[in-house]
């Protein structure tokens, strides 16, 4: 939880301009960790993922203006509990809540960002503010749905199936009162599946969507309709 903040401003930690290298599992893990600053970093040949997101009840965090390339790994992440970011995936969210921007990863299935939710449809225990113990009563909120947070102006290029993948983006998709989920200006090329693939999820913009392909390559975006709203150029 990072130390006392009274004042519930600024930032709990950063992580600043790191390269990893060679990582074995996932290059930076942000574990129930909250009001963060994780930028200019810089991930090269990794298993699995290189930034992720763990449990779903990490918020506030500011993920900005990060690099992943040349990522290893099953390319079938997310679909049981023991195989959580193991696709070989540049961005891994368990669930929203943070803010995203720049972000750029490409080559070797680096390059997909990945929302998923992961099989936890029951609430998660968000902090109230920074600093403080969320187990301590009062402290803590519960909750279905975690805060949409910020995506934009991220990148994604290269041998990857999807650019972007998402599904039960904040939590539980049947709840009312969705978060509105925004991904704006975000530009995907030359990957060899679908530019984007969303589902299980509601109240979902897209907006300033570019998507480039070789001809090939033409599936642009895979969804199931019913719950979502596209704005897409």
């Amino acid at each position: 939880m990072g130390p006392v903040n009274p004042t519930n401003t600024g930032y709990q930690f950063t992580l600043l301009g790191n390269t990893i290298d060679h990582s074995l599992k996932w290059a930076v893990a942000l574990h129930d960790t909250d009001y963060g600053l994780v930028k200019d970093n810089f991930v090269f040949d990794a298993q699995g993922a290189g930034i992720v997101t763990e449990d779903g009840s990490e918020i506030g965090n500011d993920i900005l203006s990060n690099y992943a390339v040349y990522l290893h790994g099953t390319h079938s992440d997310g679909f049981t509990q023991s195989d959580r970011g193991t696709g070989g995936v540049g961005f891994w969210y368990r669930r929203s809540g943070n803010n995203g921007r720049w972000q750029r990863g490409g080559r070797q299935h680096l390059c997909r960002v990945a929302l998923r939710q992961l099989l936890q449809l029951g609430p998660v225990l968000l902090a109230s503010a920074r600093g403080v113990d969320k187990l301590v009563p009062g402290q803590g909120v519960s909750t279905l749905n975690n805060p949409a947070g910020i995506f934009e102006d991220n990148e994604a290029f290269g041998m990857t199936d999807q650019g972007l993948w998402a599904a039960y983006i904040s939590g539980h998709n049947t709840t009312p009162n969705q978060p509105l989920m925004t991904f704006k200006n975000l530009t995907i090329w030359n990957v060899l599946r679908a530019g984007v693939t969303v589902y299980h999820t509601a109240n979902t913009t897209f907006d300033g969507l570019l998507v480039l392909a070789t001809p090939p390559r033409r599936t642009a975006l895979t969804s199931a309709p019913r719950t979502e709203r596209w704005r897409a150029v």
